[in-house]
């Protein structure tokens, strides 16, 4: 990334790249240092929902020593399991820093994290400056996720459509419509859905009134 801000067609963007990577460091720093009051404090880790499927039902292991800077190690009945920090809970490493974490880089872990809404929270007690940088940090992330949503509701209904369930389809559409319609995905993606709408409504409608319906539109050609 830092390379790109040399780049010409870059340049405009060279401050706030720079201050994105800036705050990504003191995201990393707070890990760094997070990690290490966990392994100091040899309490218990939950294991993710991910890892303890390999660990025969294990859920709870002890914290015994650092992964070099890449996470810790647990202790489950006499085997050693490395923890990957992005596996460890936002909220774990919070704790475990207790009140020595700064806030403004615990904000900048949240958001690196994906934890909108705890860093949504910290943000109202921060420094003007801060809060204002944290928070349009969320607004553009809120927006990417809502752009995401619609896309993966949109793939969503695919199967659908090539499998002929179209009374599933419908209902699909119509959460779509309520949930994603004012997005920049479901704008492109409109005359796409109101023709599998307009294809649904026909497809379930009952056959006397389709015939009732093709009826009508044969006599109006015949009138022109």
């Amino acid at each position: 990334v830092r390379e790109l801000s040399f780049k010409p067609e870059f340049s405009a963007a060279k401050t706030e790249i720079n201050n994105e990577l800036k705050d990504l460091e003191r995201a990393l720093k707070f890990e760094e240092k997070a990690v290490e009051a966990l392994v100091a404090a040899k309490g218990d880790l939950d294991l993710p929902d991910d890892m303890a499927k390999l660990t025969r039902g294990a859920k709870k292991g002890k914290i015994i020593r650092n992964d070099r800077g890449r996470g810790v190690y647990v202790n489950l009945s006499g085997i050693e399991l490395s923890v990957p920090s992005i596996k460890l809970p936002p909220k774990t490493l919070a704790q475990a820093m207790g009140g020595r974490a700064e806030p403004a880089a615990l904000a900048d872990y949240y958001v690196a994290r994906g934890a909108l809404e705890e860093a949504r929270t910290l943000a109202i007690s921060l420094p003007e400056a801060d809060r204002v940088r944290i928070e349009r940090k969320l607004e553009v992330l809120k927006g990417g996720e809502a752009e995401s949503a619609a896309e993966a509701a949109y793939k969503d209904m695919l199967p659908l459509i090539r499998t002929r369930q179209w009374k599933s389809l419908r209902e699909k559409l119509l959460v779509f419509e309520t949930m994603h319609a004012k997005s920049e995905f479901a704008v492109r993606k409109l005359p796409e859905l109101a023709a599998y709408k307009e294809f649904t409504e026909r497809a379930l409608m009952p056959p006397v009134v389709k015939a009732f319906h093709t009826r009508n539109a044969k006599l109006l050609a015949d009138k022109r």
